[in-house]
């Protein structure tokens, strides 16, 4: 890991540790497929300046999709930090399986 996805995965502990275990849920075949992946996924094809409504629109469609419990989704959705935390290069949300 390098130090910037360190840093990210640092803020993401300390900023939302209620969100940690939620994050790194598995939701696909392997363990690098977790929430946190899913939800970095859509962010980063929108402009950065994208407004938070966008933003929010995107993460709630993906998560829908990926049937996430709603009151799971209404936590991650839930701040707006978060979210441009997430749309915040670099990625981390295959590497970070293993720490969240």
């Amino acid at each position: 890991m390098f130090k910037s996805q360190i840093a990210k995965l640092a803020v993401l502990a300390v900023r939302w540790p209620h969100l940690r275990a939620a994050l790194g849920r598995q939701i696909g075949p392997t363990e690098r497929d977790t929430v946190l992946a899913l939800l970095e996924a859509p962010l980063a094809e929108l402009p950065e300046d994208a407004s938070w409504s966008a933003r929010r629109e995107a993460l709630h469609t993906v998560l829908a999709n990926a049937q996430i419990p709603e009151k799971l989704r209404a936590s991650l959705l839930a701040s707006e930090a978060l979210c441009q935390l997430l749309a915040t290069a670099p990625s981390i949300g295959t590497t970070a399986a293993g720490y969240l």
